[in-house]
């Protein structure tokens, strides 16, 4: 594995935007804060794992990454 992973977030008017980078010959789990699924937009190749507690979770390989969460509530 070589690189450096990195995260960057915005919150504004109950959107969510999540920026991560993923080094070469690693994979991530990345926890976006939402309260469901459907909140959640991911691009291809982000793979769901689970709900956890507020966070949707999802498994990604080494790239550059956004995620967009709304607040559906």
């Amino acid at each position: 594995m070589r690189g450096e992973a990195t995260a960057a977030w915005s919150l504004v008017d109950g959107t969510t935007r999540l920026s991560v980078g993923v080094p070469v010959g690693a994979t991530a789990e990345v926890h976006v804060p939402a309260a469901a699924r459907s909140s959640v937009t991911a691009r291809d190749g982000a793979v769901f794992v689970r709900s956890d507690r507020g966070f949707i979770v999802y498994e990604v390989p080494h790239g550059g990454w956004e995620f967009v969460a709304r607040d559906d509530g």
